[in-house]
Formats: C-alpha cells, sequence, structure tokens
C-alpha cells in the first residue's frame, strides 16, 4: 500500500525563521486586513513578515529593540519598514535635536544608532478597519495597474508655489525648485504639467480640479502648517474623485503630515477609490527654512525620475541624504515622513504590457531543474525587471531576481509536490504586472489529490456560498490525477482533521469511479455535507482532510480549509437628538444608538431590543431596526 500527503491551505506565508525582507508591525485591529497587502508583496519578490503589536509591545522602546533584534539576527535582513496604525495606534516618537522635539518614524529604523536609517520606513495612518482596507486597495490598485480609465494620467505633473513675500528669498527658492521638476518630469515623457501660484491668481480649486483630472505627482512649495497656505489651503478628501488615478504629493513645508497628509491617504474607500497614494512631508514648523525644504524636495525628485528602481521610501530617504549632504544635521532629515507603502514602485511613464517565456509544465522528479524566464516589450528585451517564482503549495520553493540585459533570468530547483503550481510574477519600472502559472505533475503511476471544491449553501443557508453560523452546507469536490497512469474505482472519504466542536461531518463517503492520467473527477452536487453549529464564532477555519484511495489500496491525503464569516455587532456610542448625552426629567425622547459591525459578514435585516432594571425609565418603544450593517460600517437607529 502506498501513501501519500498533501497539505492544502488557502494561504500559508513563505517566510522561513531566517526573515524577510519587508516588515510590517501593524496594531492587532488591522492584522487580518493588511494580509492580502503582505501576500501581494511576497508573490512579487518581496518576501513579507507581519508582526501584531501585541506580539512586541506597544511602547516605541519595545518596537525600536524588536527592530533592532530582528536586523541583527535575521539572516534575511528587512530592507523597509512599515507601521499600519496612526499614532493613536502605534506610536509616533518624539526625537529631539538641540532642544528641538518633534515625531519621527526614524526613531525606529536607525538601528545601528548613527544617524541614517538602516531600514526605510513608511506608515498607513489608520484609526479603523475601513481606513486600512481602503489604502491596501489604493496600493494594489496602483502597483497592479488595475485602472481602466484614461491612462495618459500617468505622465501628469502639478506643481504649486505659494509665494511668501516677506522672506527672500524664499520666493526665488520655491520657483527654482519647480523648475527643476517641470525639467525632470519632461525629461521622463510628461505630456502635460500644471504649474499653479497664487500670483497666477490660482486657487484651491485648481488643485483639486487638477486631482480628479487625473495626474502622478503633486509639489507644492510655500507656506503651510498641517494645511498648505491660502490660497489652497481648502482641499479636502470629500471633493476629490480622481478614483484609481492615485498621484503621490510631496509637500516641502511644514508639519503637513498631521493634517493634509494623513487626511489624503485614507480618504476614499475600498471599492471607491480616490485621494493619494502616498505622502511626503515634514513634522517640523520652521522659520526661514526655504532652503531646507528645497533639499528635500530635490533629492526627492531625482530619485523618482532618475532611479530606474526607485520607490516611496527610497525617494524619500534621498530627500534625507541631500538635505544632510548640503546641511550636516538630521533635524529635517529625521522629520522628512513617509505616508504610504515605503516599497511602492513609483511610476514615472504610462505602464507597458510585457510578454514574459517561461515553461508550461514541471514534473516531479528527483533532480534539480532549471527555471528560465525571459520577459521582453516589443521584441525588444526587458532588463531589470523583477522576476519572483514560488511554489504554491511547497514553501520551500521561492526564488527572485531581475532580468539581465538580454531579458533573461535562471532559477535552479527540485519540485516535490504532485498538482502543485508554479506562480511566476513579474514587475518593474512602468511594467504592467505579469503573473502566470505552470502546474507540477508526477510520473510512475496515478496521484489523485484534491482539485477545487464549493461551498453550496442554496438549501441549508442563504445562497451565497460562503459559510455561516448555522448552515447546513454542501462540499461538492472536484479531484484530479496528477500521475501518468489511471486509478480505478476510486473512493474519497471526508474526515475532520482536528477535533472541532463547530461543525459536523454527514454523507462523508463519494465514489468517483477511475479516474485517467491528467483528468478530473466530481463528487456529485450533493457532495459532502457540513453543518456548521450556530455558536461558531466569527473567522473561525473548518479544517477537514480528504482521503482518497483505488482499488490498489494506494492512499493520498489532501488536507483543506475554509473559513466560516459571521457579523460581529459591537456598541459604539448613544446620544439623544442634537448629539445630546442627556435629556431633562420628565420629557419623552428618542434615544439613538449607534452599532458597528467589526466582523466579516454582514449583519442583515438587524434588530435590536433595550432593556433596562432602573425603575425611573420607562421605554416606551424597546425595539429598533437598524438595516442591514455591512463589515466595518456603522449604523444608527435613527430612523426608526
Amino acid at each position: 500500500m502506498k501513501k501519500f500527503f498533501l497539505f492544502l491551505f488557502l494561504w500559508q506565508s513563505v517566510i522561513a525563521q531566517t526573515g524577510a525582507r519587508y516588515l510590517i508591525i501593524t496594531h492587532d485591529d488591522f492584522y487580518n486586513k493588511i494580509k492580502p497587502f503582505a501576500r501581494w508583496k511576497t508573490t512579487k519578490g518581496l518576501k513579507t513578515k507581519i508582526v501584531k503589536l501585541s506580539d512586541i509591545g506597544n511602547g516605541p522602546e519595545q518596537i525600536k529593540n524588536y527592530i533592532t533584534d530582528v536586523y541583527n539576527t535575521w539572516d534575511i535582513k528587512p530592507q523597509y519598514l512599515l507601521l499600519v496604525g496612526s499614532p493613536n495606534k502605534i506610536p509616533f516618537p518624539s526625537i529631539n535635536y538641540q532642544g528641538y522635539v518633534y515625531e519621527s518614524d526614524n526613531y525606529y529604523t536607525n538601528v545601528t544608532g548613527d544617524f541614517h536609517n538602516e531600514l526605510l520606513p513608511g506608515r498607513f495612518w489608520v484609526d479603523d478597519t475601513l481606513e486600512a482596507r481602503t489604502i491596501v486597495a489604493k496600493v494594489l490598485s496602483y502597483e497592479k495597474c488595475m485602472t481602466a480609465i484614461d491612462s495618459f494620467w500617468y505622465r501628469g505633473g502639478v506643481t504649486i508655489v505659494n509665494e511668501d513675500e516677506d522672506s527672500f528669498p524664499a520666493d526665488s527658492v520655491y520657483w527654482a525648485d519647480v523648475r527643476y521638476a517641470h525639467t525632470l518630469m519632461l525629461g521622463a515623457g510628461f505630456t502635460e504639467i500644471d504649474s499653479l501660484a497664487q500670483s497666477f491668481g490660482n486657487t484651491s480649486v485648481d488643485v483639486i480640479n487638477a486631482i480628479n483630472n487625473g495626474c502622478s505627482y503633486i509639489l507644492y512649495r510655500g507656506v503651510g502648517f498641517n494645511n498648505w497656505d491660502y490660497p489652497f489651503n481648502a482641499i479636502h478628501g470629500y471633493d476629490m474623485h480622481n478614483g484609481p488615478m492615485l498621484p503621490v504629493v510631496i509637500s516641502a513645508t511644514c508639519a503637513t503630515v498631521y493634517g493634509i497628509g494623513q487626511e489624503w491617504t485614507r480618504t476614499g474607500t475600498p471599492t471607491e477609490l480616490k485621494g493619494v497614494v502616498g505622502f511626503l512631508g515634514t513634522t517640523t514648523a520652521l522659520m526661514h527654512a526655504a532652503e531646507f525644504r528645497s533639499a528635500l524636495a530635490k533629492g526627492t525628485l531625482e530619485n523618482i525620475f532618475c532611479d530606474s528602481l526607485s520607490t516611496l521610501g527610497k525617494a524619500a530617504e534621498a530627500g534625507r541624504l541631500k538635505y544632510y549632504e548640503l546641511f550636516h544635521n538630521t533635524l529635517e532629515y529625521n522629520s522628512w515622513t513617509c505616508l504610504g507603502d515605503p516599497s511602492m514602485e513609483l511610476r514615472t511613464f504610462t505602464p507597458k504590457g510585457i510578454t514574459v517565456v517561461h515553461d508550461s509544465l514541471f514534473w516531479v522528479v528527483p533532480e534539480a531543474g532549471t527555471i528560465r524566464v525571459h520577459v521582453e516589450y516589443n521584441s525588444v528585451p526587458v532588463e531589470s525587471a523583477l522576476v519572483c517564482i514560488m511554489a504554491e503549495r511547497d514553501t520551500t520553493i521561492y526564488h527572485y531576481g531581475r532580468t539581465d540585459n538580454a531579458g533573461n533570468i535562471t532559477f535552479i530547483d527540485t519540485f516535490h509536490i504532485p498538482g502543485d503550481s508554479l506562480v511566476c510574477t513579474v514587475t518593474g519600472r512602468n511594467l504592467k504586472p505579469y503573473s502566470g502559472k505552470a502546474p507540477v505533475k508526477f510520473t510512475g503511476g496515478p496521484y489523485l489529490l484534491l482539485n477545487s471544491f464549493l461551498i453550496e449553501d442554496s438549501i441549508g443557508g442563504n445562497n451565497d456560498n460562503i459559510a455561516n453560523p448555522g448552515e447546513d452546507i454542501d462540499i461538492p469536490v472536484w479531484i484530479k490525477n496528477w500521475g501518468d497512469s489511471t486509478a480505478y474505482n476510486v473512493v474519497g472519504v471526508l474526515q475532520k482533521a482536528a477535533a472541532d466542536p463547530f461543525f459536523t461531518l454527514y454523507d462523508t463517503t463519494k465514489s468517483f469511479d477511475d479516474v485517467p492520467a491528467f483528468d478530473s473527477a466530481f463528487s456529485s452536487v450533493d457532495g459532502y455535507n457540513i453543518v456548521v453549529d450556530s455558536a461558531c464564532p466569527d473567522s473561525h477555519r473548518i479544517d477537514l482532510s480528504l482521503v482518497i484511495k483505488d482499488d490498489n489500496d494506494s492512499t493520498w491525503i489532501s488536507d483543506f480549509n475554509f473559513i466560516v464569516h459571521a457579523p460581529i455587532i459591537e456598541f459604539v456610542q448613544y446620544y439623544f437628538p442634537g448629539y445630546l448625552k442627556y435629556t431633562p426629567t420628565g420629557d419623552t425622547n428618542q434615544l439613538i444608538v449607534e452599532l458597528v459591525n467589526t466582523g466579516s459578514y454582514q449583519a442583515e435585516n438587524l434588530n435590536c431590543t433595550i432593556f433596562t432594571t432602573d425603575s425611573f425609565v420607562n421605554i416606551l418603544d424597546p425595539t429598533s431596526s437598524f438595516g442591514t450593517i455591512l463589515p466595518d460600517t456603522i449604523s444608527s437607529n435613527e430612523s426608526d
């Protein structure tokens, strides 16, 4: 008898204990929301590890100690740091420069004690899960080129000068900076650059129109504090309707990170993108600092338009280093702050669709094999494209590198799991990402594995193909023979992978008859039967094992799982009309309650009942309707 084991998971990290190139430290509230972001980064070749704040401590010193430790001990040292949370969630540490105290995430990333960052920092300034999902959606849209609208916005820029006539030579510095920006943009092939200025009669309306029409970079030079100064001081997220045309803002003025920076980066929703995808600004408020901010802006712009491997974090660091080179201190070096993904590849032209060539089939063999990838655009080889090769199931297979001047790169590895897939992802500066798969097959007999399954809840549930507490679910499955010969009289038995009180199995045996080589077989529409307990908590994972046998008594085991989704309703606040927290004695009044759904599934047609043991209160209408509350959404009973 032969036994074969395969363990299938919906997704698992490819991060070994030896480290990662991208370290994400997140407030616990956002851990699940940041996973799609980390998954994409790992898939494109930037191994990513997510760490919850509760695992390392929530104080600035504890966070820094953890970062320093992993930097010094991991074989793969982190190059980027992303903090997920506003300063209310993850501290924004104070730095003291000659008595001047201000905030800087560089506190975390200067791990060797010299003046500069060993890791490039960035922050998602978010307070709730909706904002976290929104910023993740923005970055994924930007990097994956998901916009289906006019692509000319990639070649559009905006420069803004807000003259400060009483502060010589500030105005001449401002204008020199925007002229330099124009030169770099034109050299990159930009076709439309809006030059706005107070002296031209421009206002906030012109900036809003430029954003909504589409642009990729915005440079501001002039006075500001939290906001840009008049007449550019009325630019709000709710006025932005730019969809996925998401620019990067270089706000070279005083302390706009706290105001427009955090507002513009988190405005929008995951399904209605708008605002900006990245924001670089200071946390200091200084007098006569035009030359300081000029250095930050010029260094940043030079990296964006002259470095073929530019990222948001590299651009920010280039601005810091330019400042340090000229002024030899760390005041503005530490002030220059990155709101957004520091690893985000920056676009300077309309992304090009590429052709990628690699093998379409791989075999399980004892010897290591060669994986060759070729990248070209219009039959011309593409140099320095980032290629990542990984297996969906065998997490030991993970390689990345950049193509040579012939557009080629080669990896060496051995495939171990039949039915696995090799995933090839190619990205690069101004390239549309490519993603392709190639199956891994077995030679030497049949090899049967679970291929796919469905959640069928049309009879015992609400017919949305999502498992919920209390549902009676059918699990139809497809199995596939990845071997080179027929398996006869195949039977599959479904079992619990581990003891679990939150579900019960019925109808656990199915016949698949004979399954030829490279062919599939279906269990039947009704499938295996699972009853989910009504008390099953949200995001609970159902772990299952499909044991497959043939008439030669060969056995193959595929472990798989799915998630149960449920609403979680929590109290937010109460108030009386006018947002009052009290009502006079003897009055009859409406009590308005706000609830939030922190679960992963909507609460449909929610009715709530209140009660009291206080004899001085008489509840006339104890039941109110809150309608349907979607995940990460607040609703009230104000209409009922």
